[in-house]
């Protein structure tokens, strides 16, 4: 099981850069955690290794998230 936390700013805006220290710290409680970030997307994860493979990817031009229920039951 794997919890996210992140922003997406509109296109022509950025996301603030200390935003993703931000959303580290309050993750980071819950254990080690993972952060993809690009100019307009910050993903931060904590993931509980209940699966194989990693949660989130990121190569600084896209980022990939894998989600699970709600989000594919409800399209």
């Amino acid at each position: 099981m794997t919890h996210f936390v992140a922003a997406w700013a509109p296109p022509g805006s950025q996301v603030d850069p200390r935003l993703a220290d931000r959303l580290t710290t309050v993750l980071s409680r819950a254990g080690e955690t993972g952060c993809v970030r690009l100019a307009r997307c910050v993903v931060v994860h904590w993931d509980s290794k209940l699966w194989p493979g990693d949660s989130a990817q990121g190569d600084g031009a896209q980022s990939i998230v894998v989600a699970g229920d709600p989000v594919v039951v409800h399209g």
